[in-house]
């Protein structure tokens, strides 16, 4: 009798073990090669009791951003973890995390006008101002980089595969220096010990180091796709160096996030996690 109760004993503990196991990967949101973002449970901060979401039909306004996430996720996994990226910035500012989207928008048409619609780099100030937007949020990047692409191509000045290169070249450094860090590790973690404290630091450095190294070398190889020598070409460790500065930005601003505002960004993280678990190309990433 005592051996079975040792055996019954033992087996319950295995149970609870594989109930925390469980638990614990629920937790997690899931994310596709593009990029990792993890999922958070935590309690209320300070950052959850004050702010914009609180004005009048601010729910009804993310309520319905929700619900086109949904249907593009159905479609695309890709789309729908660029339209999940910005979930800091919905969680802390909620309807005007919109601005850099539109800021993509208008940008995008200034650097056409200032190229004069040529498959060519845009004076580097905008650039760089391009690429901030991509880092901080895929969608404002992504929308920036439909603008440049689109209007170029339409206006008719692409008679060449180089420039036609050159312009789809221009367009993908903008919208991936984001997707590149993210890849590389995850973008947000939860520090609740001193091992998930060294972990953070790696993650800030990996994700500093890599992700500015690969827009560094990005740059540099426009030219192969131009054919000739752009002038860009030449700022390209100094490119890279700001958009070190840029995703080191964007990690105190998700840490901001998980800690000042973590029910809010639980709300934001379960809904975008719902949408994207109906794309079975997504993988869990645990903390």
């Amino acid at each position: 009798r005592d051996s079975s109760e040792g055996r019954r004993r033992e087996d319950e503990n295995q149970n609870g073990e594989n109930q925390s196991n469980e638990e614990r990967q629920s937790g997690d949101i899931a994310s596709t090669d593009s990029g990792k973002l993890t999922f958070s449970k935590r309690s209320t901060a300070l950052g959850d009791l004050y702010g914009f979401w609180r004005l009048s039909n601010t729910p009804a306004v993310e309520t319905r951003f929700v619900t086109w996430v949904e249907k593009i996720s159905r479609h695309s996994p890709l789309a729908s973890r660029i339209l999940i990226d910005g979930s800091y910035l919905r969680a802390m500012f909620s309807f005007l995390a919109l601005v850099p989207t539109l800021g993509g928008l208008v940008l995008g048409a200034l650097m056409l006008k200032l190229t004069e619609l040529q498959p060519v780099p845009a004076p580097n100030t905008y650039f760089i101002a391009a690429i901030a937007l991509g880092v901080f949020d895929a969608l404002a990047g992504v929308t920036l980089s439909s603008v440049l692409f689109l209007g170029t191509l339409l206006s008719g000045n692409i008679t060449t595969l180089d420039q036609f290169m050159t312009i789809l070249g221009l367009s993908a450094l903008i919208m991936t220096p984001g997707l590149i860090a993210s890849s590389i590790r995850p973008l947000r973690r939860a520090v609740n010990s001193f091992d998930d404290f060294w972990e953070r630091i790696t993650d800030y450095l990996l994700m500093i180091l890599l992700g500015g190294w690969a827009v560094e070398k990005l740059v540099g190889a426009l030219n192969g796709l131009a054919g000739v020598e752009l002038a860009i070409t030449s700022e390209a460790h100094r490119i890279g160096l700001i958009t070190s500065l840029f995703i080191f930005l964007r990690l105190i601003l998700e840490d901001l996030a998980t800690h000042f505002f973590p029910e809010r960004l639980a709300k934001q993280e379960a809904e975008d996690r719902k949408s994207t678990r109906l794309n079975s190309s997504h993988v869990s990433e645990s903390r």
